[in-house]
This record gives C-alpha cells, sequence and structure tokens, in this order.
C-alpha cells in the first residue's frame, strides 16, 4: 500500500474548506487537508536512521484494555515410539499470559492566529504554515516512537558518563543518545532505568536543555545538576518530563540483560524456564572480529531454540562487520511496514547473514540501537510486532479529521495527533541480546 493520492477538495463534498479562522472553543473547527496526512509524510512516520522500527510489523487491531499475549513455555507430553504411553502421558502444551497495556504518545503543537489569519487569502501559504509545523511535531513524535523499540518501559533517553557533571553541563555515557534530546525539553533524573516498577525519580525541580553538543555527547542544562537534584550522580538516567515509567514496551523490556524479580505484564519471568520467557542473553564480547562475534551470538541463539530474521546493531559495528565481510557481503533491501501492515516507499538496505545450517538473517545498522550491543528479534507472524488500537499515529480528534482547534487563553491554533498501542510477542525465545564488546 504506498501512500495515497489526494482525495476529492471537502469543497467539492459540501464541506468547508480550510479551517474556522473565527473557531472560538477547542471543539469547533473544519479540516484543513482533504487528507489526514500531508503528502511526504512517510519519511517522518518511519525515519530512514531506524529500520529496527520501520521493518517492524504492525497492526493496527488493538480491541479493549488488555491485549493477551500467550507465550509457549513448554511443549505437550503425548508422544511416544509407544501408543499406550503416549495417551498416558498426553498433556496440554504449557504457556504463560502476557496481559499487556497500551502506551500513549502524544504530540502537540500550536500555529499563530493572527499569522494564520493574515494568510486567509493565500490558501497555499496557510497550508504551508501549518504544513511546516506539523512535519516538526510528525518527525518528533516519529523519531521518539522509533526509538522506543530498544528500550523499555522506564522511557530513558540517556544516561550520565563517569564524571559526567560539571556545573550545568551533563556528558552522555553514549554520545549517540545526545540525539533524544532538543533544546527546551524539561528533564528529570533516576538512579534506575525506570524499566522496574519499583524505581522511582530523583528529588528534584527538574531542569530545561539549552543546548545540545552531539559531537561532544553533552547537553548544557538550566540549572546546575547537584543544585537541582542533590543525589545526582555518574550512572543516573535521564527522562523528558511524563515519560517516566510510561514507555513502550521496546527490545530492554521483552527481553532485559538482567530478568527482574518483578512482574511483567502479569508473568514473573526469574524463575522456570527463563529463556522461554525473556529470550536469551550472552556476552560475545571477548570473540575476535565482527564476524566472528555474530556467528557467536547465532550459535547461541540455535542452541538455545531461538529463531531470528532481524538483527540490529549501532552503525560503527554495521560498518566493521561490512569491512570484514568484504566481496563475500550479500545485501538485503526491504521496505518499510506500514501501520496496516503494508509496504511503503521507504526502503532499507542490510546484510544478509547466513549461519551454516540456520536460516538467512537480516542485520541492519540503526543510529537508535544501543552502542555495543546485538539485538536478534524474529519478525513472523508471531514475534515482535506493533499494535495499535486504530492508526498510528492519528489526530486526536472524535472522528480522526485532521482539525486545529483555538487553543484556549491563547491566540494561537493548536494541532493534536499520537495514537495508543504497545509492543507484543508470542515468542520471547525468538529474542537475543548480545553485548559485542
Amino acid at each position: 500500500a504506498r501512500w495515497p493520492s489526494p482525495r476529492r477538495s471537502h469543497a467539492a463534498s459540501g464541506e468547508a474548506e480550510g479551517f474556522l479562522a473565527t473557531a472560538a472553543t477547542t471543539t469547533t473547527g473544519a479540516p484543513i487537508f482533504p487528507e489526514p496526512w500531508l503528502p511526504g509524510m512517510e519519511s517522518q512516520f518511519y525515519p530512514t536512521e531506524c529500520p529496527a522500527w520501520a521493518l517492524c510489523p504492525k497492526t493496527k487491531d488493538w480491541d479493549g484494555t488488555i491485549l493477551h499475549a500467550t507465550a509457549g513455555i513448554g511443549g505437550m507430553n503425548g508422544v511416544s515410539s509407544t501408543f499406550a504411553r503416549a495417551k498416558a502421558n498426553q498433556s496440554p502444551s504449557l504457556g504463560v499470559d502476557f496481559q499487556v497495556t497500551s502506551a500513549d504518545r502524544f504530540a502537540l503543537w500550536s500555529i499563530d492566529h493572527k499569522a494564520m489569519h493574515l494568510a486567509r487569502n493565500e490558501r497555499g501559504r496557510q497550508v504551508e504554515l501549518v504544513a511546516d509545523q506539523t512535519h516538526a511535531a510528525m518527525e518528533r513524535l516519529m523519531l521518539r516512537q522509533a526509538s522506543t523499540i530498544h528500550g523499555g518501559v522506564g522511557q530513558a533517553v540517556g544516561r550520565i558518563a563517569a564524571g559526567g557533571i560539571a556545573g550545568s553541563t551533563i556528558t552522555l555515557e553514549d554520545p549517540q543518545t545526545a540525539k533524544n534530546f532538543e533544546e527546551g525539553d524539561v528533564i528529570y533524573l533516576s538512579a534506575n532505568d525506570g524499566n522496574t516498577s519499583t524505581d522511582t525519580l530523583l528529588v528534584g525541580a527538574g531542569f530545561t536543555v539549552v543546548t545540545i553538543d552531539p559531537d561532544a555527547g553533552t547537553v548544557l542544562m538550566s540549572a546546575g545538576i547537584v543544585a537541582t537534584f542533590a543525589a545526582a550522580a555518574a550512572g543516573n538516567y535521564l527522562f523528558i518530563d511524563g515519560d517516566f515509567q510510561a514507555g513502550c514496551a521496546g527490545y530492554e523490556s521483552w527481553n532485559p540483560l538482567v530478568v527482574p524479580a518483578a512482574s511483567f505484564f502479569g508473568v514473573v519471568r526469574n524463575t522456570g524456564n527463563i529463556t522461554r520467557k525473556a529470550g536469551i542473553r550472552k556476552d560475545v564480547s571477548a570473540t575476535v572480529g565482527a564476524v566472528n562475534k555474530i556467528r557467536k551470538a547465532l550459535t547461541a541463539a540455535s542452541a538455545a531454540g531461538s529463531k531470528f530474521t532481524h538483527m540490529f546493531v549501532d552503525p560503527e559495528f554495521y560498518s566493521l562487520l561490512d569491512g570484514e565481510l568484504g566481496n563475500n557481503v550479500r545485501y538485503v533491501d526491504k521496505p518499510a511496514i506500514s501501520a496496516d501492515g503494508g509496504e511503503t516507499t521507504i526502503g532499507f538496505t542490510g546484510i544478509k547473514f547466513t549461519q551454516h545450517g540456520g536460516a538467512p538473517v537480516e542485520i541492519y545498522p540503526d543510529a537508535y540501537a544501543p552502542l555495543n550491543v546485538a539485538r536478534g528479534v524474529n519478525y513472523g507472524p508471531a514475534g515482535f510486532r506493533w499494535v495499535s488500537a486504530g492508526d498510528f499515529p492519528m489526530w486526536l480528534t472524535p472522528d480522526g479529521k485532521p482539525i486545529m482547534h483555538s487553543l484556549e487563553g491563547t491566540n494561537a491554533m493548536e494541532g493534536r495527533a499520537g495514537g495508543y498501542g504497545n509492543y507484543v510477542t508470542k515468542r520471547p525465545l525468538d529474542m537475543g541480546r548480545f553485548k559485542l564488546a
């Protein structure tokens, strides 16, 4: 399913065209676009720097408060070379029921009413004013959404490096996480990553991001770090206001480095068959060479019975892997998957890695993948996927139409978009976390 072609205008169907410039409440207005989304916004929905999100299967059939995902943790026992014994020992397969709840994601943006009104006779300019802000809002919304696939429900956006506190400046443990911040973001700290329900935020009023230096991996805040959070220390995690423990259950939630004692969507995973409830994890850092590290990881997966279709690594490791393979490299091109499960016009190139005796695995570089971690995942029918309640993203209006509302108490028009859903899998076994260095 490619990007929809423009339909007839609202004027042709008897509806008001443009938006209602004299709107007096937050519930009145008219569509400014004949389509829910602007042409060209597909690239915002599936950022090219995050194939993990773009290639992830997606459905929009979430219905109800809870989404049940039953994962098998044990096979049935009625198999034998002797019929009598097979009948005597027969039993149903064992499973656990993950009762997944939805995570929310919102993007709100505003446009000055005066600017819109002055452009009332210039339809193209009026649309451009809205388009610019809508594009910007959708880009931030979907970059945040894309990055959550690698993380957990805690939704940390960075971590303070050793010796990383100097006055009002924070040095990030992973410099590439600087891309998670924007000037004006309000930030809070925690001693933990927030993925465990018992984690809490540090006591403090929060501070605002003033400037970001991606090259140095530093973020300048509006106030002193220790002056704002007395308990601030190296190793603390950073959270954008409103995100703490309210995120999506990404890879790190379903396949954590350390399986917590606390239940996860109603399932206790740190006892019994842990691998079938929380995937595999292995340190392959002592193995020499990028190719050999991947081989070691896939060998461990095969031994555990895990089946991967994809692996995602940071761009630096991908370059090493690509270089080592040299003339033996085989590339694969795949399109991003849309919210209704169809293919889009956005494409990605990865490496097709074949392990002796196993099915090929596609390996992609992802700018939001944590450094020195390879993540194996299965994007097959029962594997890891995104499920939303209707379209994602969608306009947050009663009928889903692209309407801007007057923003009470200001001379501005406001747009609202977002959605509700979460990542889910019925095969946690088919996930793996591998330390590369």
